[in-house]
């Protein structure tokens, strides 16, 4: 699978991963540890998850780094953010072959940017690009910023991938609360335009507090101005002129049985 398969992601669906920390843990994964340390110790466990989704059917596999920041890491006394990095993409890699794309993983750092929180925006955007370039290096085709609460920390991750890379095709995803906003009072109309006037190629939601919605029905709702419910429930009603070019939503749908 090539990298400019994504060029027509408005085309068709394209099919993603699933969760890796509960298949690391049915793996043997203890409690506690740091998973991407165990996972890069435990080479062989990793890419056998990876090389079962792929055989399932997933074209974009993401890599086991959604903690592989500095700040994460630091609580297990893991200074080599890059090589971290790097090899989980490699391993990655070598699981995908041919036969699917490899999305470096960044997750929060579970710390606030300012003005929320104590990290300093230039401070955020830092430790992005370390996170970043260990995993450009590795071999990512393409970067995931993901399940971010924090716009301020999402534009910090944003701004470090398009710096770093900048021709690479980069997905960002931000949480909500069941108000329809992330932690810090985003909607997700605000949040779409902050995040594509950076450089976004494909902006969408994941863990929703919605209830009883997906993710792309809870954007449309937003988009629609209707009840995220109604959306649901009367999902072919949804008007497809009215959404498209305006979001596109990419989903970890793909499932191992």
């Amino acid at each position: 699978m090539r990298l400019n398969a994504l060029k027509n992601i408005r085309d068709r669906i394209i099919f993603l991963d699933g969760g890796q920390g509960t298949l690391l843990q049915q793996s043997g994964m203890p409690q506690g540890v740091c998973p991407e340390i165990w996972a890069k110790n435990n080479r062989e466990v990793l890419r056998d998850i990876h090389r079962a989704y792929v055989e399932a059917g997933a074209e974009i596999i993401y890599t086991c780094t959604f903690g592989g920041n500095r700040l994460k890491l630091s609580q297990f006394r893991q200074k080599d953010v890059k090589g971290i990095n790097r090899e989980l993409a490699r391993i990655a890699k070598q699981a995908a072959g041919a036969q699917a794309l490899v999305a470096g993983d960044i997750g929060p750092t579970g710390k606030f940017v300012e003005p929320f929180g104590g990290v300093k925006f230039e401070q955020a955007v830092d430790i992005f690009k370390e996170q970043i370039s260990g995993l450009i290096s590795g071999g990512a085709d393409l970067l995931v910023i993901e399940t971010m609460m924090d716009i301020q920390e999402a534009r910090a991750a944003l701004i470090a991938a398009k710096e770093t890379a900048p021709e690479i095709f980069t997905i960002v995803t931000m949480t909500y609360e069941k108000n329809g906003r992330t932690l810090n009072g985003t909607d997700p109309v605000s949040a779409l335009i902050t995040l594509q006037s950076l450089g976004a190629d494909a902006v969408g939601t994941g863990d929703m507090g919605i209830a009883n919605t997906t993710p792309s029905s809870a954007i449309a709702a937003v988009l629609l101005n209707r009840d995220p419910v109604e959306v649901v429930n009367q999902g072919t009603g949804i008007n497809g002129d009215a959404l498209r070019n305006k979001v596109t939503v990419v989903e970890r749908s793909l499932q191992i049985n």
